[in-house]
């Protein structure tokens, strides 16, 4: 047994301040940590805000200490977009807009969606303070699907625009049917879909895992869904079922990332490299573990070696 470092990882679902619920730390601080630790990038998600504007700053930043210092610029942030309510929801003209902006993936629906409330009791939170938002008038939840179970007009065109710009489709918070749907629509239009969190939410399980990946889906697999919270909020993943779920489609199509940011869990290079540790001592060998912290992740995000 070795001891894993994240020397090359790329974190594909990170959150930072500022946001309305609590962070351990904003952008810049999180990936001087990652930096620091060897990462080569990381990805932000936000529930409130899209994330390519702080991308672009913290970018800007590291270059200019790279033209002080001399030294090669080795790490990078990235932003994305999240299809709330605050961007009005399944909103083509918002994704458009940040598509050309640079951004680099766009998630669907996460605490406004219609499956979150049904989890949860509502939209908005997750069942602890420190991370539930209380509006009054809160619209309902969000759906990629029709009254007929068709994909919208609206989510159709999305998938599209992900598409032309060669950007990432988080399924976030939707429930197992709408991702199956967007998979079909999706796979054949050069959309890669990434399903977030494996095991966080019900039905997002290892036959679920099994059938998206045949379609050609990306699973990932969070730190943070096998630390104490999200076992306290619904359920959580063990490292037995993050094991199975590696052997049966294989790394190549599995992503390990750490959706990690909040106050309650481990700074965020750091959930990398216990959660990538533990996976490695439960029976993941070095190559897989590499293969999906950093092989994978570069490869979709298109980063040169």
């Amino acid at each position: 047994m070795g001891i894993i470092d994240v020397r090359g990882a790329v974190d594909l679902h990170c959150h930072s301040a500022p946001e309305l619920f609590q962070r351990i730390g904003d952008a810049h601080e999180i990936c001087r940590r990652a930096a620091q630790a060897g990462m080569r990038g990381i990805l932000f998600k936000a529930h409130h805000t899209a994330t390519y504007d702080r991308a672009y700053f913290v970018n800007a930043e590291l270059k200019r200490r790279t033209e002080e210092t001399g030294e090669p610029a080795t790490f990078e942030a990235f932003g994305s977009i999240t299809l709330n309510h605050y961007v009005g929801g399944l909103n083509p003209r918002a994704v458009s807009a940040a598509l050309r902006q640079g951004c680099k993936a766009v998630f669907m629906p996460s605490m406004d969606a219609a499956y979150h409330a049904r989890v949860f009791g509502g939209i908005g939170g997750y069942g602890i303070p420190s991370m539930t938002t209380s509006e009054a008038g809160a619209p309902s939840g969000l759906s990629v699907l029709d009254q007929a179970g068709q994909l919208t007009p609206e989510i159709t065109e999305i998938v599209e625009l992900i598409a032309r710009h060669q950007a990432l489709l988080g399924t976030s918070h939707l429930s197992p049917e709408e991702q199956l749907a967007l998979a079909d629509y999706a796979a054949p239009r050069g959309a890669v879909v990434v399903v977030s969190h494996a095991f966080f939410l019900p039905g997002v399980d290892l036959a679920f895992c099994q059938k998206i990946a045949e379609k050609g889906a990306f699973i990932e697999l969070a730190a943070t869904v096998a630390f104490p919270m999200s076992i306290y909020q619904a359920g959580g993943m063990t490292l037995k079922q993050a094991l199975e779920l590696v052997h049966s489609i294989g790394a190549d199509r599995c992503i390990v990332s750490t959706d990690a940011g909040q106050p309650f869990n481990p700074w965020p290079d750091e959930a990398l490299r216990i959660f990538a540790q533990l996976l490695h001592e439960v029976g993941v060998n070095e190559l897989d573990l590499h293969r999906m912290m950093a092989a994978n992740p570069r490869r979709l995000l298109r980063i040169a070696d």
